[in-house]
């Protein structure tokens, strides 16, 4: 029977679609050994009165802490991922209105909201706190205000810029809605930017231009191409997708291949350029490489959509077992909270995910407010950071990745070792009474 695409179907397909994804998302989905860990725990922490970038080291623009601050001050896992699943779902509803507004045709706007709905890029990221798709969220809506009410787009579009800044690259997507008076568009886009960066800079200090800005510069602006092969696992498929629907549009003359050949470079020009990349900063891309693909699926003879249909078809099952598995380095969070359980709460520093995974759901202080003391960090901040710290603040609970030289006033209670390379010394004060 041949399906018709229309309104009516669209909306049960999407409907049923996020339905599902959201069940899934509440019953399935657990904290995962990633900087999202970092992220809940600082957004709690602002939820608590302390300030980024016066208060604590945050490498990011801080809209994604308000965002997720009210959500987080209850410390439930769960909601938090319910909600993160929840602007997720949103996300894929508006890139769903945004390819209907960009093809006006249902059936290729469908396909592209079930190609990026089945994408490991999706499946993987939607509900982890990076930043992706609270910023996408802001974008998507942007592009779709901009026709009827463009100062709101502008709004949101720069908003998604203030959650994060890589947001910055998407803009010459906004091409595809925007077709006139384009140098008066992204005049009224720099204006507002600049005005924003401004407020920012003057509330929280040059503290913020430092963190944001200067961090990344030192840090993450450096060629790396040892990690070349853990782009492959997922952006092989992407990447392949984007050149062969640049063939297809160069032979036809067509306009999209401008976006197209501009996915590809911007894929490239993170690999060569940032030294401590993740594959999710190729995620805020995915939706456009899915929007181009469903025209391609829709208008291309079987030759041009077999071959890339094959790719995608691939890459989801090649990642199918990581979809809502934990990580082998998980159970280091149930057992270092059992472990700790035995203990009175006090203050606690040390590996970050283990740490602010502690903190958020024991309502650990975390030293120094040092909750991202990632390799990144100590390497702008300096080794000696943690040292004085923990002189200075004699934490309660140290979780140890570095081997530390720490004096008579601690002791062992646990190590675990994941591997040749990985181990973790928890340390507890010793004057430190048990519960009762």
């Amino acid at each position: 029977m041949k399906i018709i695409f229309n309104n009516s179907t669209n909306r049960k397909i999407i409907l049923i679609s996020l339905f599902l994804y959201l069940l899934l998302s509440f019953f399935l989905i657990t904290p995962r050994i990633s900087d999202e860990l970092i992220y809940l725990n600082m957004a709690k922490a602002l939820s608590q009165d302390l300030l980024p970038y016066r208060d604590f080291f945050f490498a990011h623009p801080p809209l994604q802490l308000f965002l997720l601050a009210p959500i987080c001050k209850h410390a439930n896992f769960k909601l938090v991922k319910l909600f993160l699943a929840t602007l997720s779902a949103l996300t894929l509803y508006l890139f769903y209105s945004f390819s209907l507004k960009t093809f006006k045709n249902y059936k290729m706007a469908i396909y592209s909201f079930l190609l990026f709905f089945f994408s490991p890029s999706f499946l993987l990221y939607s509900t982890q706190a990076l930043g992706v798709f609270e910023s996408l969220l802001f974008f998507l809506l942007g592009l779709n205000l901009i026709k009827k009410h463009e100062n709101l787009g502008i709004i949101s579009l720069v908003l998604s810029v203030f959650t994060r800044y890589l947001v910055i690259f998407l803009l010459p997507f906004v091409f595809l809605i925007v077709k006139r008076k384009r140098f008066k568009f992204f005049l009224k886009i720099l204006v507002a930017f600049g005005l924003i960066f401004l407020l920012l800079t003057l509330s929280f200090g040059k503290e913020y231009v430092v963190d944001t800005f200067l961090y990344h510069f030192f840090i993450n602006i450096k060629p790396n191409l040892s990690v070349f092969q853990n782009y492959m696992r997922l952006g092989l498929s992407e990447i392949s997708i984007c050149g062969i629907t640049l063939y297809y549009f160069l032979r036809k003359k067509h306009r999209f291949a401008f976006f197209v050949f501009y996915l590809i470079f911007y894929h490239l020009l993170l690999l060569f350029l940032i030294k401590n990349w993740s594959y999710h900063y190729f995620v805020w891309v995915s939706p456009f490489v899915y929007l181009f693909f469903s025209y391609l699926l829709s208008k291309a003879e079987l030759p041009f959509k077999g071959i890339p249909l094959a790719f995608f078809i691939a890459s989801f099952f090649l990642n199918l077992s990581t979809l809502y598995t934990t990580s082998k380095y998980d159970d280091l969070l149930r057992e270092s909270l059992i472990l700790l359980n035995d203990f009175k709460k006090g203050s606690i520093l040390g590996e970050p995910y283990v740490t602010n995974y502690l903190s958020f759901v024991k309502n650990y202080r975390v030293a120094g407010n040092l909750f991202d003391t990632t390799p990144r960090f100590i390497e702008f901040e300096g080794y000696e950071k943690i040292v004085e710290t923990i002189k200075r603040e004699k934490p309660t609970f140290i979780i140890d990745v570095w081997n530390l030289k720490l004096d008579g006033d601690y002791k062992l209670i646990k190590t675990f070792r994941r591997g040749k390379c990985y181990s973790l010394n928890i340390w507890v004060l010793k004057n430190l009474s048990k519960k009762n």
